[in-house]
Parts: C-alpha cells; sequence; structure tokens
C-alpha cells in the first residue's frame, strides 16, 4: 500500500502547489511548526509529517518542489464562503493528475481537507485517490 501513499502524495503536492504558486490571494498558513497528517482511502495508518512553514510560505516551496506547478495545464483557489475549494490539472510522470480538494477551518490553528486525485491514464494500476488531510499548528519552528 506504500504505492497508494506516494500517489496520494503526489496528488495532494498537486493540490498543494497549484493553491500556492498559481494564486497570489491564496490563504497562507500561519508560520511555524505544523503537524500534517494524510489518510488515504483503504489505509488504516495516516502518513504525518512536521514541517516548519516560513512568513514567505507559498506552498510550492515546502512540497520542495518548486518548478512543478508552471507546468499544469490548470490551477484555482477561491473561497466558497468558510470553505476554500481547489482544482489542479498536472502532468505527474507519465500521466495527468486532476486533483480536487474542499479546505475547511482556517490557516492560523488547523485545517481539513477532503482531496481527491483523478489520473488519466491511470498511474501505477490506480485511477483515483481519495484522501483526507488534517493539519494543525503546533508553535514555532524548533
Amino acid at each position: 500500500m506504500r504505492i497508494l501513499s506516494k500517489l496520494a502524495f503526489v496528488g495532494v503536492v498537486g493540490l498543494v502547489l497549484a493553491a500556492g504558486a498559481a494564486h497570489a490571494d491564496a490563504p497562507k498558513r500561519k508560520p511555524g511548526l505544523w503537524e500534517i497528517s494524510l489518510t488515504t482511502g483503504g489505509q488504516p495508518t495516516p502518513f504525518v509529517s512536521q514541517v516548519c512553514v516560513s512568513d514567505d510560505d507559498d506552498l510550492s516551496t515546502t512540497a520542495g518542489t518548486p518548478n512543478v506547478a508552471k507546468d499544469c495545464s490548470e490551477s484555482s483557489a477561491a473561497r466558497e464562503g468558510d470553505n476554500i475549494v481547489i482544482r489542479s490539472v498536472c502532468p505527474v510522470r507519465t500521466s495527468t493528475v486532476t486533483t480536487e480538494a474542499l479546505i475547511t477551518g482556517n490557516m492560523d490553528s488547523a485545517y481539513e481537507g477532503q482531496i481527491e486525485a483523478n489520473y488519466s491514464p491511470p498511474l501505477y494500476g490506480l485511477s483515483q485517490v481519495k484522501s483526507v488531510v488534517q493539519a494543525k499548528y503546533l508553535g514555532p519552528c524548533k
């Protein structure tokens, strides 16, 4: 199931890159240490990481791949009430991933997202991955 986690992470990276790098008005996380948990459909254990977010956080540098967003054919991030709706269409290896997400919460203390990544043609034999991301602010970076 590690491949499934990898695909979900690729989908989330696409989502994050589209929202952060392509849109100056996209929400920014509070600077400091964040714990991010990613649960992918069919997996009992989430992938958990800690990320130090800086004042100039554009999410693409946090993901470690700042040049990927320029290859996306579509990217949008829009507020709809208290929600953030994000969509991106980006090449990933030999496939195109269309990522759609609904993010709730705020970027100061915690947020949660429902993410769906569709791969065409399928990547590693998978055509769709659904994930939930949960993030919480832990305090200043260590």
